[in-house]
């Protein structure tokens, strides 16, 4: 036998009968208000391995007691023991201990590390457990920046690195020129020296401050090496004129 209330949830019983036999039959229908939020956002939530939805959640549930579970991502499942009470407005917060952390850096494009592992490529935002930590800031041919911060439920902070750095724009005639470093290794483009694409005039480099000495190299082309210095937040323009051979 089995009762629904119209948009609500079907509550079912079993009934033994025997013939000739009249029993009066209960049933309570009432159901709870529920109310379910959690910190972040957006975490899906099950009862009785149903799917609720993602919070934060407005929902009727049977009174009585219920255990609801919550995933989110990678994070440890949270499992939630509530009792729902049909005369009150039922509350619920899943809670971790984690909060979500906002990185950026100047210029943008910084590699973002907490210990070995690498958080991801500023600007971008990811969940961080409370506590007191030290997350590092890298750039090709920049310093590296340290900065400790403190982490607390409700923090949602934004973390900037500014790095002591100014901008080198280089253009050779004709263009299409190999940038040489002071290592006398080519410069690559993204300023990593992993990748096999030479860095080609007219091009924009980031240095940190202090004397700088460039190579321009073109097949065909007589070398030209440039000099000059660099100041902090400030562009330097270099430009030559190639030869033939």
């Amino acid at each position: 036998m089995s009762w629904r209330q119209q948009g609500r949830v079907e509550r079912r019983s079993n009934l033994t009968i025997r013939s000739g036999e009249t029993v009066p039959v209960e049933v309570d229908l009432r159901l709870a208000e529920v109310s379910i939020t959690s910190n972040p956002d957006k975490v899906t939530v099950f009862w009785n391995d149903q799917r609720l939805g993602e919070t934060p959640l407005h929902k009727w549930l049977p009174q009585g007691s219920h255990k609801l579970e919550a995933r989110y991502k990678n994070w440890p499942v949270k499992l939630v023991e509530m009792s729902a009470d049909p005369d009150k407005l039922n509350e619920l917060a899943f809670e971790w201990g984690y909060d979500i952390v906002s990185f950026d850096s100047a210029p943008q494009g910084a590699r973002i590390f907490l210990g070995s592992e690498e958080l991801g490529v500023a600007p971008f935002s990811c969940p961080l457990k409370a506590g007191v930590m030290t997350v590092r800031a890298f750039m090709p041919d920049l310093d590296e920046i340290q900065r400790e911060i403190t982490v607390t439920p409700g923090f949602k902070g934004r973390v900037v690195f500014q790095f002591d750095y100014g901008l080198i724009e280089v253009e050779s005639e004709p263009p299409g020129a190999t940038i040489i470093g002071p290592d006398g290794s080519p410069l690559k483009v993204g300023g990593d020296a992993g990748m096999n694409q030479n860095l080609l005039t007219p091009a924009q480099i980031l240095r940190r401050p202090g004397p700088v000495q460039l190579r321009l190299e073109k097949k065909g082309y007589q070398s030209v090496t440039i000099s000059d210095s660099l100041r902090a937040q400030r562009m330097l323009k270099l430009k030559a004129t190639l030869e033939r051979e």
